[in-house]
């Protein structure tokens, strides 16, 4: 009786990796051609067929730490849009990235808002995976869905800019890392929009601080005459505004402050806080419609890319007429 044939076993005859001879025979990519032709021949001369193996798992990357706030939303939307779609989804950090093995899961979300994940990832793993709100690598076929950073950041500053806000300060957490691919988008486009409507201020670009502290970041945007704060952020808006108060500014009357939505929280600040907020049921739904098409070996064209959607409120004066 011939001896069964296994991935493991092609893997020691040829001298390759478990990962690379399961890329070879699923059509993924970072195999270069010739090798993946030697692969197939060998797997073909001894009977071998890559198993349909299917276990409805779907694993979901986030950063370490405390999950709050914007992630906490992301998260809760991808775990209902999965269990709508028949996936049961499970939550690893980044961290324990290594325990993922190629036949547990069926495919992956990457929510690590950091790059380099796209670039280690492919490395070890042959899963589908589909990053949120995160770099992409489209030459390992890993594919993002992803908010319109420019266009939010770009309706939050028509509107404070139409309210009367010509000195806005941009306030965004520090990120030691400076790889935080959406912070980079934003950061960017309110540059550009503060030089297309001559509003540009070397001393509020940015307001924040290598390290540096909220209440310390808000006391300098108020000494150098900021009269709007655009708080690129879920979380803090509640901290923002008291400092604010308690360096004597009314809001709206003598700053206007736009957030990020963070759900049940911002329509109950004193004033309630004018956001944009991003549209986490799109996200998830088109998150696993990607996924779903990677599963089954159909081709990605482009990203997605989703509009972040305006809602008004009283922290931010009401332009005349």
């Amino acid at each position: 009786m011939r001896e069964k044939m296994t991935l493991r076993k092609i893997a020691a005859a040829l001298g390759v990796s478990q990962v690379t001879v399961l890329r070879a025979l699923s059509g993924r990519p970072g195999v270069s051609p010739e090798l993946r032709k030697k692969i197939q021949r060998f797997a073909s001369l001894n009977h071998y067929r890559l198993p349909d193996h299917r276990t409805g798992n779907v694993a979901m990357v986030v950063p370490g730490g405390v999950v709050s706030g914007y992630l906490a939303m992301l998260i809760w939307h991808l775990q209902q849009e999965l269990r709508r779609k028949g996936f049961c989804s499970y939550i690893i950090t980044e961290s324990d990235i290594g325990n993922i093995s190629d036949f547990l899961f069926d495919g992956l979300f990457c929510t690590v808002w950091n790059a380099g994940f796209e670039k280690r990832f492919p490395r070890d793993h042959a899963l589908p995976v589909v990053c949120i709100n995160a770099k992409s690598n489209c030459l390992e076929n890993i594919h993002k869905v992803a908010m319109d950073e420019t266009q939010g950041v770009r309706t939050g500053m028509e509107l404070l800019y139409r309210s009367g806000c010509r000195r806005i300060a941009f306030w965004v957490p520090p990120d030691p890392s400076e790889e935080n691919v959406c912070r980079a988008e934003r950061v960017k486009a309110y540059c550009d929009f503060c030089r297309e409507h001559d509003i540009y201020d070397g001393g509020l670009l940015p307001v924040w601080t290598p390290g540096g502290r909220l209440e310390e970041d808000m006391a300098r945007a108020a000494g150098l005459g900021a009269d709007g704060v655009f708080h690129a952020n879920e979380d803090n808006a509640f901290r923002l505004l008291e400092c604010l108060r308690k360096l004597g500014k009314s809001i709206p009357g003598d700053i206007a402050v736009l957030g990020l939505e963070w759900d049940g929280h911002s329509e109950f600040m004193n004033p309630p806080l004018t956001t944009l907020r991003q549209d986490f049921g799109r996200l998830a739904e088109e998150g696993v419609k990607m996924l779903t098409k990677l599963m089954n070996k159909e081709k990605i064209t482009k990203d997605i890319r989703i509009p972040y959607q305006l809602i008004e409120r009283a922290s931010i004066r009401r332009a005349e007429g």
